[in-house]
């Protein structure tokens, strides 16, 4: 399985990392996780909790 980053918005960036099949599959599993595990990133604009596929991006192995 390949690694993606998917971001979700609310008036505050959230991310979670995971590994799916492709961005589809990505946004499928990320609506099933509680949004208290995801991670605080960027500020966003929205005012409402939103996952948009554009912001699925697929990362290789990063440096932890």
């Amino acid at each position: 399985m390949k690694k993606y980053r998917v971001w979700g918005y609310e008036t505050q960036g959230y991310h979670i990392d995971l590994e799916a099949n492709n961005k589809q599959d990505a946004h499928d599993k990320a609506m099933d996780i509680d949004r208290e595990d995801w991670q605080i990133g960027n500020d966003g604009m929205n005012t409402c909790f939103d996952i948009n596929k554009k912001n699925i991006e697929r990362i290789d192995n990063e440096h932890k």
